[in-house]
């Protein structure tokens, strides 16, 4: 069975709370999965996968290279993943992204025989089991809705939905010398997106607030705009410590993992905190409802302005943003004050 999802890393870590769930309802399956190589980390050593495949599709890639390059890597990972599949010889495929671009062109391509997905990115004709979903009347979550292309399965059993939860791989690995070690908050500022940042002035009030609080405070992240956002929140909080790019991603689950909680926006680090149990306060657009990307597997809460125009469902969102970005710092300490004496 050969699941794909080649968005960024939030998707594909929801997307492996499927895996649990094929391995309790046919016993002994194996599975492949699709992935873009900046999401390989999540599952690279994945111990409910098999084979590992990676087309880096040129609409989704944020690598610094020009169209003409990301097309020639879209070629060159497409055919070598076209290669890999038909050698495996899968007999079910189920693509998990309902955005353009999804990968049922090249599951057609490959002559995988049930072909399962979602129409809403085109190519519906294509798949075998179809699921025509309405984003803007749905008010369940992206797993919820993952688990119903599961159930187009032919011969499906009843699933045991407990088990819908990401998992990663952990490696056991020490970072005290990273952390310091004791208790701390971990803030994760990035997004990968403008659109689903909150203000970096509302994250310095934020870190300054927890401080004074008497909490440590680890800022976590990769990539020159994270680093500098970082080094402009630590002129004003300078107890706060520093890990932007000096964390594997092992390294960052293990942070995570070891922290009081996380706050952060719709990112990774969310869905990554939930997998491994740690609570999360995450400050939300209103691009969607708020059940649709909820972090799985954890104590959560989710916060957003509220304007009489969310959600929105508009992928781009609007020049504004004021769900997001009029978020007060205090409604955010106030949630994460909340989540610590549940």
């Amino acid at each position: 069975m050969l699941i794909t999802n080649g968005a960024h890393l939030g998707d594909v870590v929801l997307s492996t709370a499927v895996l649990p769930v094929l391995k309790a309802a046919f016993p002994g399956v194996r599975i492949g999965m699709l992935v873009g190589n900046w999401s390989r980390p999540v599952v690279d050593e994945h111990p409910l996968l098999d084979w590992i495949h990676r087309v880096d599709h040129w609409k989704i890639s944020r690598a610094d290279l020009s169209r003409f390059e990301r097309f020639r890597v879209y070629w060159r990972t497409r055919r070598q993943a076209l290669r890999e599949i038909r050698e495996v010889g899968y007999d079910v495929a189920i693509d998990l992204y309902f955005y353009f671009p999804n990968s049922v062109g090249l599951l057609w391509q490959a002559g995988i025989p049930r072909r399962i997905g979602y129409t809403s990115a085109g190519l519906g004709p294509l798949l075998h089991h179809r699921l025509d979903l309405d984003l803007g009347r749905s008010d369940r979550s992206i797993v919820e809705l993952h688990l119903d292309l599961v159930r187009l399965i032919p011969g499906c059993p009843p699933l045991q939905t407990a088990l819908a939860k990401p998992v990663l791989p952990r490696r056991d690995l020490d970072t005290t010398h990273l952390t310091g070690g004791g208790d701390y908050i971990v803030l994760h500022m990035g997004s990968g997106s403008a659109l689903k940042d909150w203000p970096e002035p509302s994250w310095q009030t934020l870190a300054r607030r927890l401080v004074d609080e008497g909490c440590r405070v680890v800022l976590t992240g990769s990539g020159a705009g994270e680093k500098a956002r970082i080094v402009r929140l630590k002129d004003q909080v300078p107890e706060a410590i520093d890990l932007c790019d000096r964390a594997k991603w092992g390294e960052f689950i293990e942070i995570v993992a070891g922290a009081r909680l996380l706050v952060g926006v719709d990112s990774v680090a969310g869905h990554a905190a939930a997998a491994v149990g740690t609570p999360v306060v995450i400050a939300r657009h209103g691009m969607n409802n708020l059940a649709l990307w909820r972090p799985v597997g954890a104590r959560s809460v989710l916060l957003m302005h509220v304007v009489p125009c969310a959600p929105c469902y508009r992928k781009q969102g609007c020049s504004t943003m004021d769900c997001l970005r009029q978020l007060a710092p205090d409604t955010v300490l106030a949630g994460v004050a909340d989540l610590q004496t549940r």
